[in-house]
């Protein structure tokens, strides 16, 4: 039984969408993936329609106004669907986890994936805007996302899991495109959500409203700290610190 085998998407309900686009937004650097991910929740008022399922995840669960949840789950509305962890994805777990997402989301034909995440900014404390970049698999994300005027990653590295869904992705000729807004490496960064939910809206020719995000902004990084902290442990473990450097073979 390979480690694939052990993770399981469960369809609380039935979910007959062809053609969504899947958005993926986890924990990472400056919890960006998170953070934008449960305002798109919030403000659209998307329902929970699925859940990982692992053995090779910890033993926990969530508890909200009674209810219970799992630690990874996966909301709908309309034609879109998206992916959320409450937890940073253990660095052991980050390979299956995707790959089981991905061969999930390939039954669901999605027109496109996008992760959202954030790319450490060392003067980030001087920016006001952050700036979002993108980083596409092929022609077809590429064209779907030209609307948007993005500037393109063109060197550097990725670490995490990120880098595993536009691999995986790859693989199966799923396009993909991952959005990095410019954010504080170590500290919550709605601001940087911001930027990544402006362009979702443009994506989607939706208008969704950051002001109260940003008016929560310092009550996010005060509910959030815990979570930045077991983040950037995972990041260590993983050597997220190597996305500020330039890879040898293009010095």
């Amino acid at each position: 039984m390979s480690f694939t085998d052990k993770i399981e998407v469960t369809e609380t309900v039935p979910i007959e969408l062809d053609n969504p686009i899947i958005l993926i937004g986890l924990p990472d650097v400056g919890l960006v993936g998170i953070v934008s991910a449960m305002h798109l929740i919030n403000t659209l008022e998307m329902k929970e329609v699925a859940y990982v399922e692992s053995d090779l995840m910890p033993p926990m669960i969530f508890i909200h106004k009674g209810d219970i949840f799992e630690p990874i789950r996966i909301y709908s509305k309309d034609d879109l669907l998206l992916v959320t962890s409450e937890i940073p994805i253990p660095t052991g777990l980050i390979k299956p986890l995707i790959r089981s997402l991905i061969l999930w989301a390939k039954q669901k034909n999605p027109r496109l994936i996008v992760t959202l995440g954030g790319i450490p900014a060392p003067n980030r404390s001087e920016i006001d805007k952050p700036e979002c970049y993108s980083l596409a698999t092929d022609d077809e994300a590429k064209k779907q996302i030209e609307k948007l005027n993005l500037q393109s990653l063109m060197e550097g590295i990725m670490v995490g899991p990120y880098p595993v869904v536009l691999r995986e992705a790859q693989k199966h000729n799923l396009p993909a495109v991952a959005l990095l807004a410019q954010a504080f490496s170590k500290y919550p960064d709605p601001g940087a959500a911001a930027s990544i939910i402006e362009v979702i809206g443009d994506l989607l020719n939706i208008d969704v409203n950051v002001d109260e995000l940003l008016k929560s902004a310092e009550e996010i990084r005060v509910k959030t700290r815990d979570l930045m902290r077991r983040t950037d442990r995972t990041m260590q473990q993983m050597g997220k610190t190597q996305e500020l450097e330039i890879p040898a073979m293009y010095t």
